[in-house]
């Protein structure tokens, strides 16, 4: 649209001063040839942009009776003046649609961070945290910013017999039976633990600030909770159990190393039957003697 009429208001601008074609200025005829060509342009610039002309024939209309004074002889000056109108109007326009589209590129640009940011987190079956992240939760617990160890424990957990349930049911019931056991476990959590899917049937949960000898309680309660809730499914009530490996954090003990002790102590709750805890500290010898 700019393109189009700017060059116009420019030389209308000329035309005032100096006449058009050889006609004086003040002549009604000159300011009719002006009008014209100011009108042609618009109408030009309307083929370009709907919108815009909307904008200035709303304009033009608005002044319709000084517009026809004017093109009986009026000063000629008021008809530079609804056009410049009209351009400026255009202008304030196509600037509030160029910050509209702005916002809402930066709001789908905010969203669309938010969304990467979550998926790179997340579990995208249950929604739980993912191993990266509780590696990095992990990482920061160990060690705070004094650099003190805290007391954290962690239990490596596997959901009992889960390769029976998909090969029976399939699948689709194997993603529902996870979810529903996210949610059960969930429902036994403080607001400080930690919990994420490790990979397939195998996940994380990590409990800081424990008392000292009650590092089970949560695991405990986990465990137990999860055997009491079986997943209603639609071919009938599906039972679920977990084996849990608790480790705790001592001093000079590293990341690996305490994932390596929950590895090894699920092992051991694997061994003893299923569908139990087993603390690292109860079995560290025979443990090691069956890695």
């Amino acid at each position: 649209f700019h393109a189009t009429l700017a060059p116009a208001l420019v030389d209308a601008g000329v035309w005032i001063e100096e006449g058009v074609a050889g006609i004086p200025p003040d002549n009604p005829m000159a300011l009719q040839i002006i009008s014209t060509r100011l009108s042609d342009a618009l109408n030009q610039s309307r083929k370009l942009n709907q919108e815009s002309f909307s904008v200035a024939r709303n304009i033009l209309e608005e002044q319709k009776s000084k517009l026809d004074t004017f093109l009986y002889g009026a000063n000629a000056l008021f008809i530079l003046t609804i056009f410049l109108s009209i351009g400026i109007g255009y202008l304030i326009f196509l600037q509030q649609r160029i910050q509209k589209r702005e916002k809402i590129a930066r709001t789908q640009r905010v969203q669309i961070e938010r969304k990467l940011e979550y998926e790179a987190k997340h579990d995208h079956l249950t929604g739980i945290l993912n191993r990266r992240a509780i590696m990095d939760s992990l990482k920061t617990l160990l060690v705070n910013e004094n650099e003190v160890p805290v007391n954290v424990s962690i239990g490596m957990m596997d959901l009992d017999r889960f390769k029976e349930i998909n090969d029976r049911y399939g699948h689709q019931i194997g993603d529902e039976v996870l979810k529903h056991f996210v949610r059960v476990v969930q429902s036994c959590l403080r607001e400080t633990d930690y919990f994420a899917r490790f990979g397939g049937d195998e996940f994380l949960l990590v409990v800081p600030n424990q008392k000292e000898g009650a590092e089970t309680a949560v695991f405990q309660r986990v465990c137990d909770t999860v055997r009491q809730t079986p997943w209603p499914s639609p071919l009938g009530e599906i039972s679920m159990m977990v084996s849990i490996g608790v480790a705790t954090t001592r001093e000079n003990i590293t990341l690996d190393e305490l994932l390596a002790q929950a590895d090894k102590a699920l092992y051991q709750a694997k061994n003893t039957g299923r569908n139990r805890i087993a603390l690292f500290s109860d079995y560290p010898g025979s443990i090691e003697g069956n890695a």
